[in-house]
């Protein structure tokens, strides 16, 4: 093979991404693990052409006892994003979020960057990313009694590089990952009678974090989740965090 036929063969004329059946079964099969870990893009970056991702858990409608976001795991995010992005669902939801649940579909984000029935102010916010990825794909997630989310895949090759059926996969699987994760949740607090917020203490625990880090996702301080942490062992008669987060898997 001559030196341009190789190159040709790294670099074929028309690439078409998709996510192979192979690892869109395996995800599938192991939803439950991809729910359970430490951060679901330790999974999700198997992913074609994976660069960045945001998965943001949104509070019921009409719950005012928790922040508007509720959680935020996110992956290859620059810190200038992540503080940015923080700072915008703090008030709000983001700009592409919003374009997705108003559409009630996925959306690209080089489509939300160019609409004219998107404001003027969300399309200069959202022109950044285009910066950091060739394109991404934003997904309104839809869950039990309201709870909703919103995921972002930001990735390394235009639109036009991906099959039309990309999108749908991993639409179906976000919606399968949100879905699951919020019958776990629900399911915890019915079990011990946790209220909403011990069952996220209790969450964060069986993740491993400590009261500090808990109280920084929460926006609590670490004597509140102390004093969240003292109930939880109550209710679940355990006397540790490793109990607790023992527990806590045997009720799923």
């Amino acid at each position: 093979m001559n030196p341009q036929d190789e190159t040709s063969a790294m670099q074929p004329e028309n690439k078409v991404l998709a996510l192979n059946l192979d690892c869109y079964m395996e995800l599938i099969d192991n939803i439950d693990e991809v729910v359970l870990s430490d951060n679901p893009f330790d999974y999700l970056r198997k992913i074609p052409a994976f660069n960045m991702g945001a998965y943001l858990h949104i509070s019921a409608l009409g719950d005012i006892s928790h922040n508007y976001p509720k959680r935020l795991y996110h992956q290859n995010l620059p810190q200038s994003a992540v503080e940015e992005f923080e700072q915008a669902v703090a008030e709000r939801l983001p700009p592409c979020a919003k374009s997705c649940f108003l559409n009630q579909t996925f959306s690209w984000l080089s489509d939300i960057v160019t609409s004219p029935s998107v404001p003027e102010k969300d399309r200069q916010a959202l022109a950044g990313y285009l910066d950091i990825v060739k394109d991404g794909l934003c997904m309104p997630l839809y869950g039990p009694h309201n709870s909703n989310g919103y995921i972002f895949i930001g990735l390394n090759e235009d639109k036009s590089a991906f099959t039309p059926e990309m999108p749908y996969q991993l639409l179906s699987l976000a919606q399968l990952m949100h879905t699951r994760y919020r019958h776990i949740a629900e399911k915890r607090q019915k079990r011990t009678k946790l209220t909403p917020r011990e069952g996220d203490v209790l969450e964060l625990i069986s993740l491993g974090k400590t009261n500090s880090e808990i109280g920084d996702i929460l926006s609590i301080s670490a004597n509140t989740v102390s004093g969240y942490v003292s109930q939880i062992f109550l209710k679940l008669d355990v006397s540790d965090r490793v109990s607790a987060a023992m527990r806590s898997q045997a009720m799923i």
